[in-house]
């Protein structure tokens, strides 16, 4: 429901005006009405923002546990290919090539999981920046509000 309610008092009621629907008691002007419209959406903007933000994080940490995961899977494959020395000649070949393969398998997903989480701290970042501009926005507001209420 959008317009002024009167707060204090009996008979809360609504009346409907050029702007929509007001208190009939309202004395505050239609323009520190939208005003207040006009903080409550930025003020609920801000917190989807900041939502987004929390979920972003949380899959940049996913991510960078991924990477370490397969940053240390891959430092044991190159062990196991340097202790395989001990078998003939003709397994080690075998052995080795599985290694080559499977190393550069896992720097590949680690470079494709390096770059998607560039891609979602970019986000994150973007995400964080209009937060910070609409909670600047957001204290403008304020402001003029309070100079409009003659404060």
């Amino acid at each position: 429901m959008s317009g002024v309610i009167n707060l204090s008092g009996p008979g809360r009621s609504i009346v409907s005006g050029p702007r929509g629907p007001r208190s009939r008691f309202s004395t505050l002007s239609p323009e520190v009405d939208d005003a207040v419209s006009l903080l409550l959406r930025e003020l609920e903007y801000l917190g989807d923002a900041r939502q987004k933000i929390s979920q972003l994080e949380d899959v940049i940490v996913r991510l960078q546990q991924d990477v370490r995961i397969n940053e240390n899977a891959l430092i044991l494959a190159q062990r196991n290919a340097a202790s395989s020395n001990q078998r003939s000649s003709e397994a080690l070949r075998v052995e080795n090539e599985r290694l080559k393969k499977e190393v550069d398998d896992l720097s590949r997903l680690l470079a494709d999981e390096r770059s998607q989480s560039q891609s979602i701290k970019t986000d994150a970042e973007h995400w964080r920046s209009q937060a910070l501009s609409k909670q600047a926005e957001l204290e403008e507001l304020r402001g003029k509000l309070k100079n409009l209420l003659g404060g």
